[in-house]
């Protein structure tokens, strides 16, 4: 069953208005990571073996390289004392699996780390 709804222009203005204010305070919260000479080794080290994120017939290095970027934080963030959860979310399961995808599996699993495929299962999940 579709549903259509009826939007004026000064309503879908707001709402573009309100989606662009949740990147920009994703943005300005945002951290960003220098690359790390072990990260990108770990990352090599991830395509030399042809585990996930990577894939099969598909180079994407780059998603070795944000995972083990991603890892390392985790780790530092655990090390520090910090509880809380921590999710990692993803819309790419083509690349980055299901949750249980091995070896990030048990790498999430060892870090406590929430695997989420959806904005709102990560922001339910990093409310707990």
């Amino acid at each position: 069953m579709s549903h259509e709804f009826n939007i004026d222009g000064l309503a879908r203005l707001k709402i573009s208005e309100y989606l662009q204010n949740i990147v920009k305070e994703f943005h300005n919260h945002a951290l960003i990571l220098q690359r790390d000479d072990e990260c990108d080794r770990k990352a090599h080290d991830r395509v030399e073996c042809n585990h996930a994120p990577l894939t099969r017939g598909k180079s994407e290095s780059k998603d070795c390289l944000i995972i083990e970027h991603y890892l390392k934080l985790v780790n530092n963030l655990r090390e520090s004392s910090f509880s809380k959860n921590i999710v990692f979310i993803t819309s790419n399961t083509t690349d980055f699996g299901k949750p249980q995808t091995p070896p990030l599996d048990t790498q999430f699993d060892s870090n406590n780390i929430i695997y989420c495929n959806n904005f709102q299962w990560a922001i339910q999940e990093a409310d707990r």
